[in-house]
């Protein structure tokens, strides 16, 4: 088959890539039998798929391709079966010849089959027509409302899992364009009616229905507005492209039916030219149409995903026409006084759009979005308040100067400032041999701390500007939500996001790009304005401590982890700092008394949970026992009543933990991590610790190091730590032995036995022993190693979750490293575990694992409405144990 291709000399088969991301067949696993399946109709070549993906990875994915081209795809219904009858949309009776024409279109290409006087069978499905089209263009498409009635629809009965899928970014094709080099030949293919190529199962061919000029009519393939649709032509398409990549000399990223080649610099024109023919030829053989009119180059510039790439200026950017649509819509908007959400919602979709390409503007777009949250439906009309105008006017002053961004920027110097700040006192920051110490001023003084951490940075740039200009500037900030700020310059607090666009206004004034890093404050002593006291390194501990040996001050310091004395160290502050600044200092602060306890507890009332103030009683505590001295005041019985008249007076918030990452939520996550691993990145690496953390039950900070932290393999994971049985290449299971965990303080080691699940996305054992094979390193590495050399940091893990979990949808701050072992627990339980299984597998002493167990509300609702339908035994229930305990009658 590969001679009939054009230039097939040119391009031979290389070695088989790895498998492509997203290609879990769901409902589409072959079934064990399929010879009482009735056939399908279909343009795909059989016989070409099974060739050319003779030598895929994965054979359940290729077996299930050809299931559904010989049987069609399950479409993954498993809602209530019914007549439906329906009425069209209204643009269906405004464009009656556009509907004709694509009906009769679809029925003389074997993709519909109708009219039918009656329903043509059984439970049959008659959703509403619509003619659709897109702004700004007058090509119409054929819609079958299947969300048509909501609630009851066919799109209701395909269950999420059936329907999810996670797409590829447009910075992903950048980021290859960056590693392809400057000058690099781009093309670009796009696939004709994609959905329209697979065929659907007969089973589900009564849901596909219609009504059109009084009769009936169904598809018999998968259309535009059927949910699980796009994610099973994206099988299709990603096999596509494990074929293609196989053979071209370049990289290639694709976003469902569209297809861009990257070929570097040393390719020569007519080779690239060669390829992108060998390509549609390619698609022909298999049954696949690419669009002539939409394929474009070889040029180094080109269009994808409605953005410009540009390889010889190395630059993304809007392209002329979208550039005129967002000038003519700021124009629109500048007269506008009033706006429906509606109007709105399109307007800050076309924004967030723009801002993948003119820097900072994701900052502009927040009070818009702010004042999205204001109305109360999506027709309801408000007016347009100043802050959403200055939003509008900023984008009008600057989108158009500002389009562009450069994907190689030149070398500039990298200058390192340190930043802090304090909750009640001030900030200050260092730079080189310079640095600045100064209140608050009187305004912001009730300001959250983020904002007065961000206040800090501004302070360094406004003092420092012109030693700063021109330069690259790395932020140390102790505080988490101002790193993410600086990256991704958006924050929920109104204060917080004016500070961020001055700042981000200065910076571009200096000419200055900037990037911010996490630093605990231990590691921020430069900027840190704490209380020595409270510091521990280990000298400042043997000073503290004169009245004991240095022996005994080593050990006693040992007595409590490194992280526990930091958590302790945020009560001991508070408590130290509140009795010098209110006399309960004199002579000395320690030992408490108990009136400056119980004023010090007071004065947390109302900012700090009840149970928060209790939690840093016991840091107090820990302080007198470290100084061996007396503190009996936490327990005193005064003292616990005070802090119940707080919690009465001011309450006490619920507790909100982090949601769990559940097998469904998990393999989004793995989607977005396998569908860039075959780039040069982290997420091979990220996708196996998903998988190992999620099998394992394990806690983040047994396969992360903490950022501060530096790599040790006397207590963090090596690749000598995991080993295969009964062999590498046949591992049934694998064994990772943790050094130290939080279990285990006295190093005992922790073996955790993670099974293999042939066949499954989630599967660890694959995963792991892919990275090994793809990533090598030596055995005394870290297990979890970036592609820079360092170990996973649990800041980046968590940081790159949460972009996944974002890019798909989810509420990504619900999210965290314990979601991870929440997680696996509630899938445990959900899929039947008793309680003594998943204490097991989570290694839990306690029942502490009570608490990680999320249970659904429908299961809930389910067990509430069992109750009505309870029938009564007919014999009193007795326990075993009870009846065993009765002798037996003489």
């Amino acid at each position: 088959m590969l001679a009939s291709l054009p230039h097939a000399r040119l391009f031979p088969p290389g070695p088989p890539p790895p498998a492509r991301p997203n290609t879990r067949p769901r409902a589409n696993s072959t079934p064990p039998s399929s010879s009482q399946l009735p056939k399908v109709s279909s343009t795909l070549n059989r016989a070409a798929w099974a060739f050319h993906l003779a030598e895929y990875p994965d054979r359940p994915f290729v077996s299930s391709l050809l299931h559904i081209i010989d049987y069609g795809a399950n479409i993954g219904f498993v809602g209530p079966e019914y007549e439906q009858m329906s009425s069209n949309l209204r643009s269906a009776f405004e464009f009656p010849d556009s509907v004709d024409a694509a009906i009769a279109a679809n029925v003389a290409a074997g993709r519909a089959h109708g009219p039918f006087p009656k329903p043509p069978f059984p439970d049959f499905r008659s959703s509403p027509l619509g003619s659709i089209t897109r702004k700004r263009s007058s090509k119409r498409r054929l819609i079958n409302h299947l969300s048509w009635p909501e609630g009851q629809s066919v799109n209701d009965g395909i269950p999420d899992a059936e329907a999810s899928i996670s797409y590829d970014f447009f910075s992903s094709a950048a980021e290859d364009l960056v590693a392809s080099g400057r000058g690099s030949l781009l093309g670009k293919l796009d696939l004709r009616d994609a959905f329209k190529h697979i065929p659907a199962r007969r089973a589900d061919w009564h849901l596909l229905g219609y009504t059109w000029r009084e009769a009936l009519w169904y598809d018999i393939v998968l259309v535009f507005g059927l949910r699980s649709a796009p994610y099973i032509f994206n099988l299709f398409a990603e096999a596509l492209h494990w074929i293609i990549r196989r053979h071209i000399p370049g990289a290639l990223r694709h976003y469902l039916d569209d297809f861009l080649p990257i070929f570097p610099p040393s390719v020569p024109y007519a080779t690239a030219q060669a390829a992108l023919e060998w390509i549609q030829a390619l698609g022909s053989q298999l049954g696949l149409s690419f669009q002539d009119a939409k394929t474009l180059g070889p040029a180094t510039q080109i269009e994808f995903l409605g953005l410009e790439l540009d390889s010889a200026a190395m630059e993304t950017r809007l392209p002329p026409e979208k550039l005129a649509i967002l000038a003519e819509l700021l124009t629109v908007w500048k007269s506008k006084a009033s706006c429906t959400l509606a109007d709105l919602q399109e307007l800050i979709g076309f924004l967030q759009f723009a801002a993948q390409v003119i820097p900072m503007a994701r900052a502009f777009i927040r009070r818009l979005i702010d004042f999205s949250m204001a109305f109360r439906s999506r027709f309801s009309c408000r007016r347009i308040p100043a802050s959403a105008r200055a939003d509008l006017t900023w984008w009008t002053t600057f989108a158009a100067s500002w389009n562009g961004v450069h994907l190689l920027a030149p070398p500039r110097t990298v200058l390192h400032i340190h930043t802090d700040a304090s909750g009640t006192k001030g900030i200050g920051g260092v730079f080189r041999n310079h640095w600045f110490s100064a209140r608050v001023p009187r305004r912001h003084k009730h300001k959250d701390i983020q904002f007065k951490e961000l206040l800090a940075v501004a302070e360094a740039v406004d003092r420092w500007g012109d030693q700063l200009r021109g330069a690259h500037v790395v932020f140390h900030v102790d505080n988490d939500d101002v790193v993410v700020a600086l990256t991704k310059f958006t924050n929920r607090s109104p204060h917080t996001m004016d500070l961020l666009r001055r700042f981000l206004m200065k910076t571009a004034s200096l000419d200055l790009t900037f990037s911010a890093v996490w630093l605990s404050s231990a590691q921020n002593a430069l900027a840190d304005f704490a209380s020595p006291y409270l510091e521990a390194p280990p000298a400042d501990w043997y000073d503290r401590n004169p009245f004991y040996s240095r022996r005994v001050a080593f050990y006693l310091w040992y007595g409590l982890a490194s992280s526990t004395r930091r958590t302790y160290s945020t009560g001991q502050k508070s408590f130290l700092n509140f009795a010098v600044l209110n006399g309960f200092a004199a002579p000395h602060a320690i030992p408490a008394t108990q009136p400056a306890i119980m004023e010090w507890v007071c004065s947390l009332a109302g900012r700090v949970e009840p149970k928060t103030i209790k939690a840093y009683l016991s840091h107090v505590r820990s302080l007198h026992v470290d100084n061996d001295l007396p503190f009996a005041v936490t327990e005193a019985p005064v003292v616990q009543r005070l802090i119940r008249g707080i919690k009465r007076f001011h309450g006490e918030r619920d507790r909100k933990p982090k949601l769990p990452i559940t097998l469904n939520i998990l393999t989004t996550i793995l989607s977005a991590f396998d569908s860039a691993a075959a780039s040069n990145d982290d997420s091979l690496m990220l996708g196996a610790a998903c998988r190992a953390a999620f099998a394992g039950f394990l806690r983040c900070g047994e396969f992360t190091v903490r950022s501060e932290e530096k790599f040790s393999p006397a207590v963090h994971l090596t690749r000598s730590s995991v080993s295969f049985h009964p062999s590498f290449a046949d591992a049934t299971f694998c064994r990772i032995e943790l050094p130290a965990s939080k279990t285990d303080p006295f190093r005992k080691g922790v073996s955790v036995v993670l099974a293999a699940a042939p066949g499954a996305v989630t599967c660890p054992v694959a995963a792991l022993k892919r990275m090994f094979t793809e990533q090598p390193a030596p055995p005394h590495a870290p297990l979890f190693m970036r592609r820079s050399g360092k170990p996973l940091t649990r800041g980046f893990f968590i940081e790159s979750v949460r972009s996944a979990l974002l890019a798909a949808g989810f509420e990504a701050n619900q999210y965290a490293g314990q979601s991870f072992r929440r997680g696996a627990a509630t899938s445990a339980a959900n899929a039947g575990y008793s309680e003594v299984e998943i204490q097991q597998l989570g290694r839990w002493r306690s029942d502490a694992y009570k608490l990680y167990i999320e249970v659904p509300a429908t299961r809930i609702l389910h067990m509430s409405s069992l109750l009505h339908w309870v029938q009564p035994s007919a014999t009193i229930f007795e326990p075993p144990v009870l009846q065993a305990a009765i002798p037996p009658l003489a």
